[in-house]
């Protein structure tokens, strides 16, 4: 078994990028490229979106693939396209913190995407509880935090 297929399994495993460099005799930095999808993979997930974030919609030149499920995967199927897909860097982060995008916004900000144009550049009025999109001007009644 070569090196990228064990650092896969291990990964798979929920090892640690460090306890897998530590395995194999490699750093972390070198496990994050063994783990990460070949080139070929890379470039269909970035032109299958167009180019685009598939959470937020913005267009990224220098985006990430990122694998939707790591966990109960194995390695044949890990780096195939139905488990990736083209985020920004700020999503991609967003992503492994483990929250969906209006629990993020809620905890956040105390607001969620616009319901008119899914912007997620919405402003709280506290004071009367209206959120505003700032994109299209869109008002409505905030959520009830539960």
């Amino acid at each position: 078994m070569d090196k990228r297929q064990r650092a896969v399994e291990l990964f798979t495993q929920g090892l640690t990028y460090a306890a897998i460099g530590k395995d194999i005799g490699v750093s972390r930095q070198y496990v994050q490229q063994l783990v990460r999808p070949p080139k070929a993979i890379y470039d269909t997930v970035k032109s299958n979106a167009d180019g685009k974030c598939e959470d937020c919609g913005i267009y990224v030149a220098r985006g990430h693939v990122h694998h939707r499920a790591t966990k109960g995967t194995t390695p044949d199927n890990f780096n195939e396209l139905r488990n990736l897909e083209y985020l920004c860097p700020s999503c991609h982060r967003k992503a492994h913190e483990g929250l969906t995008e209006e629990q993020r916004n809620q905890k956040k900000h105390g607001f969620e995407r616009c319901p008119n144009c899914h912007s997620s550049q919405t402003i709280l009025n506290r004071k009367n509880g209206i959120i505003r999109c700032r994109r299209c001007s869109h008002s409505w009644q905030a959520k009830q935090a539960t």
